[in-house]
């Protein structure tokens, strides 16, 4: 066995992470089987076995990959709609929806408990947004009340 190239999968095998050709894939199969027929007996089936399982493993994995992609998909449209909403809302473009209003609302009469009142909160400064044309330093307040607000400088301020 020595001086073969041993498949990704046994001991002591290269291993890649790009995808490969359809002929890419056929080659490095026949090389696999050749390296399979090459060995002891006493290896051969096993080797065989753990390339027949390997070979399930990827035929999972692709249909993993399909699939995730698909949710993806779906939750990508679900929040496109969303990010729709939240933009028009930030810069002022819609009116309020009264139902998000009204959900807001509701959700406040959930949480309210014994502790509610007890909650010290400071006040939001809104003199930014008393004219009217949106909230026009949404994203720069989100950062900064964001973990990642903790590494921005003084002098990254103006550009955000």
């Amino acid at each position: 066995m020595d001086g073969l190239n041993l498949p990704h999968f046994m001991a002591g095998g290269a291993g890649g992470v790009h995808q490969l050709t359809e002929n890419e894939t056929n080659e490095q199969n026949l090389k696999i089987t050749s390296c399979i027929s090459k060995m002891d007996d006493e290896l051969k089936d096993r080797f065989k076995a753990l390339y027949t399982i390997q070979s399930l493993c990827k035929d999972f994995d692709e249909e993993e990959t399909s699939e995730i992609r698909k949710l993806e998909i779906l939750y990508e449209n679900k929040y496109k709609d969303i990010y729709s909403q939240r933009e028009r809302i930030i810069n002022s473009k819609d009116t309020l929806p009264s139902e998000i209003i009204e959900a807001f609302n509701e959700r406040a009469k959930e949480m309210k408990d014994d502790d509610y009142d007890k909650l010290e909160t400071n006040p939001c400064d809104v003199k930014s947004i008393m004219n009217g044309t949106g909230v026009s330093d949404f994203w720069f307040k989100a950062i900064m009340n964001h973990g990642i607000g903790a590494t921005v400088n003084e002098k990254d301020r103006p550009i955000l």
